[in-house]
């Protein structure tokens, strides 16, 4: 996925259908526990913008043969991006952990 600054970023199929905007509620959590013992069986088949850049859609299919259709908002898939992507671009890199304070334990 190619971002407006220039970052390109892989995402892991499994990754993208269980953070499915489709299958969270207001809260965040998931719906169903049961979507999550079967995103290894899914593949992006298509994956293309919208609404100016602003969305993601992005076609699944898993081996029964029945299509899916997500949309993802840019921006937050951009958020996530450096924390479950895999850089793409020049000098790409994945984000360093925080550094803890001296002598706390932390």
């Amino acid at each position: 996925v190619a971002f407006v600054d220039k970052t390109v970023y892989r995402f892991h199929v499994e990754w993208m259908r269980d953070s499915s905007p489709g299958l969270v509620g207001s809260d965040f959590y998931r719906k169903s526990a049961r979507h999550l013992f079967n995103v290894d069986q899914y593949v992006a088949t298509d994956a293309r913008p919208a609404d100016d850049g602003s969305k993601l859609v992005v076609q699944f299919k898993n081996g029964t043969g029945t299509g899916v259709s997500d949309e993802y908002a840019s921006r937050w898939l951009h958020a996530f991006a450096p924390y479950v992507g895999r850089p793409l671009h020049e000098k790409g890199r994945t984000v360093q952990p925080a550094v803890g304070l001296k002598g706390t334990g932390s």
